[in-house]
């Protein structure tokens, strides 16, 4: 068989082979360039949204702040313009916080819509970005934010809902003006300078304490509790003193007395006439001198000397101890020991029962009824022979045996008394046994008198106007007060009633401006106030309360009269006013048997002037007579249950009967004061929870 042959020819293979790569390749490249393309696509479109997403959340976020914002200005602004410091702290926010609801209650934070274009562009997108807000109500005081973002016509949407809060304020101490305390009134008196009168009476259990800041006290008859004062004491008439006397002077006891706790000066003590008993402890820095007899229960204690001279007989029934000289020129006897660091001498009857000690020196006479102490010590001589006795005298023993001695036989020894002088202007006075009131840390070495709160100051102009009130005849008349309210003039006579309606609102506190309220003459006038809530009147120009009745059906301390003119204030007749009254210039008068059941403030350089039988407060309603530059003159019989605080207390003559007890007082209107700028303890609004819709 015959085998063929055929011709064999490659050329152009290798071409066929590599345009099919190429195809390939190209296949996969445009594939690959297709799945990178649209997957870029994606994550762009993916970015996008999210980016609008951010922007309408954003978008949200800075319209409530923006809000926030506005309503702290609004806030701000009715501070400026409705803040009174002259009122307590409590009435600034009420005031503050009532303007804030009025205003809310008259705006609306509706938006329908707004464009905000802020926002940087992202990725290089052909619009640019937006955001659309619409704030709609969904009921009282609450609103809802919807944000949408738009970005390339991709759009998203988110909401929230958020409440308007109340402001809650409280006291910017960073502004310099930090809260003051609520002040103690912790004494019946306290003055710069005091004179008692000619009978100053009060119960046993309500005997008012008496601290002089700065002056004397000169004591007439009277019962009282506790008296100090940095200067010097006089009592001129019969007394009876409850508590301690207390005085960095002298004391000087002229006529005869009870005194029922401790006597204790910074100097000098003088026992003028004899007295009924001495009940505590006598203690002076400086001498001790008994002019006259009389009856002491316990120590004697004298950093200087101690002197008896001629009277009645002198009983001591404690110990007597002198760092001076010891000298009895009068018949006395004493229970305890006596001790000189000086020298003893007797020149009387004397009996002694304890130990006698006298550093330097002991004489005596020596009759036959003297007898002085169970022994006798002293570094020197001893000039005492009576009989058997004379083997118990111990003299001219060294300084180490008389000190040992000392120390071990006087009981309480010798260094108890001597701290009692050292410490006696320090511990010992401001201690609770020498302080007969609750004063919170105030102690006498430490008091002061109390400021005055601010005195009201509004501006009128705004409040709502009335018509004259003229009631001189006729039928009595009414008016409401629910809110601050103005009246040029008020004249009150013929007996006829103006009563004020303060409504129920038991919150609120009401303010009446008068320019001129009168109810004097031989006129009666009633003023009668019911209702809730406090009410202060400001009497701007002329006050006059003659023959005139203040009263409530209410608690007298709600109710408070400003008065700032300058013309003295006569309150005289039978006149009754149950209210406080804060007079910023005026002097005060009292005549007849005028009573007053409210505080009496007066803010400047006044006199409280009583002539006859008034009456401030009660034994349950106390009040407080505040005046830390004013003068209480009393020439006339007055009755006052509670605390005086002024810089001068007279009593020329007349009776006084005064009862304190703390613990009666009403001190609302010497409430916290505050007079440090606000600040706002949260935030105006309260969100809810933001989500997508």
């Amino acid at each position: 068989m015959k085998s063929e042959k055929y011709a064999v020819n490659e050329k152009g293979y290798v071409f066929v082979v590599a345009l099919l790569l190429i195809v390939l390749i190209s296949v996969l490249g445009l594939s690959l360039m297709t799945i990178t393309s649209n997957t870029f696509k994606t994550t762009q479109h993916e970015r996008t949204d999210q980016s609008v997403y951010y922007i309408a959340e954003a978008g949200l976020n800075e319209k409530r702040v923006e809000i926030s914002q506005k309503l702290n200005n609004l806030l701000n602004e009715i501070i400026d313009e409705k803040d009174n410091k002259t009122l307590e702290f409590e009435e600034r926010i009420e005031i503050i916080i009532g303007a804030y609801e009025d205003k809310l209650d008259s705006i609306s934070l509706e938006e329908e819509k707004s464009f905000y274009k802020n926002y940087a562009r992202i990725n290089n997108e052909a619009e640019e970005p937006e955001v659309y807000i619409s704030i709609k109500m969904d009921g009282d005081n609450a609103y809802i934010i919807e944000s949408t973002g738009v970005i390339d016509n991709i759009s998203r949407t988110v909401s929230q809902r958020f409440e308007l809060a109340i402001p809650n304020l409280v006291p910017d101490d960073s502004s310099g003006d930090a809260e003051e305390d609520l002040p103690n009134f912790c004494y019946g008196i306290l003055a710069e300078s005091i004179t008692t009168g000619n009978d100053y009476n009060s119960s046993n259990s309500n005997s008012p304490d008496i601290v002089s800041l700065k002056d004397d006290i000169i004591v007439k008859t009277g019962q009282f509790t506790n008296i100090y004062t940095p200067k010097s004491i006089t009592f001129d008439s019969t007394h009876h003193i409850r508590g301690n006397v207390i005085a960095g002077g002298n004391i000087q006891v002229n006529t005869n007395g009870y005194f029922y706790k401790n006597i204790i000066s910074g100097n000098n003590i003088t026992f003028n006439n004899t007295t009924q008993g001495v009940q505590g402890d006598i203690i002076a820095i400086g001498n001790i001198e008994f002019k006259s007899g009389g009856t002491y229960n316990k120590d004697v204690v004298a950093g200087n000397n101690i002197l008896a001279n001629s009277g009645g007989r002198l009983t001591i029934r404690g110990n007597t101890l002198s760092n001076g000289n010891i000298t009895l020129n009068t018949a006395s006897s004493i229970s305890g020991f006596l001790y000189s660091d000086n020298k003893f001498s007797n020149n009387q009857t004397a009996n002694i029962s304890g130990s006698v000690f006298s550093r330097n020196e002991i004489t005596s006479v020596n009759w036959g009824d003297v007898r002085l102490g169970s022994a006798r010590y002293s570094t020197r001589n001893i000039s005492y022979n009576n009989n058997s006795d004379n083997k118990n005298n111990n003299p001219n023993i060294s300084n180490e045996q008389f000190n040992s001695l000392r120390d071990t036989i006087l009981s309480p020894n010798y260094s108890n008394y001597n701290n009692i002088l050292s410490d006696l202007f320090q511990n010992k006075i401001n201690s609770p046994e020498y302080q007969g009131a609750n004063c919170n840390g105030q102690t006498y070495t430490n008091a002061s008198l109390p400021s005055v709160p601010n005195f009201l100051t509004v501006d009128p102009s705004s409040y709502n106007q009335i018509s004259d009130i003229n009631l001189s005849g006729g039928t009595n008349g009414s008016i409401d007060i629910t809110d601050s309210t103005y009246i040029h003039n008020i004249t009150l006579t013929s007996n006829r009633t103006l009563t004020i309606n303060l409504g129920n609102d038991e919150t609120k506190t009401k303010t009446l401006v008068i320019d001129n309220l009168l109810a004097s003459g031989n006129y009666n006038g009633h003023l009668y106030i019911q209702g809730e809530g406090k009410l202060n009147i400001l009497v701007r120009d002329q006050l006059q309360l003659n023959n005139v009745k203040i009263s409530n059906e209410r608690n007298p301390y709600d109710t408070t009269i400003y008065f700032a003119g300058a013309n003295k204030l006569l309150i005289g007749g039978s006149s009754e006013i149950q209210s406080n009254i804060f007079t910023k210039q005026a002097d005060i008068e009292l005549t007849g048997s005028g009573k007053i059941f409210g505080n009496i403030i007066m803010g400047g350089n006044q006199k409280l002037i009583s002539s006859g039988g008034s009456q401030l407060g009660t034994l349950e309603r106390q009040v407080v007579i505040l005046g830390p530059n004013a003068n209480l003159e009393y020439s006339g019989g007055i009755t006052i249950h509670g605390a005086v605080a002024l810089k001068s207390f007279k009593v020329t003559n007349g009776n006084i009967i005064h009862h304190f007890d703390k613990s009666k007082l009403n001190l609302d209107g010497f409430g916290k004061i505050s007079n440090a700028n606000f600040k706002v303890d949260n935030n105006l609004i309260i969100p809810g929870t933001q989500k997508e819709i």
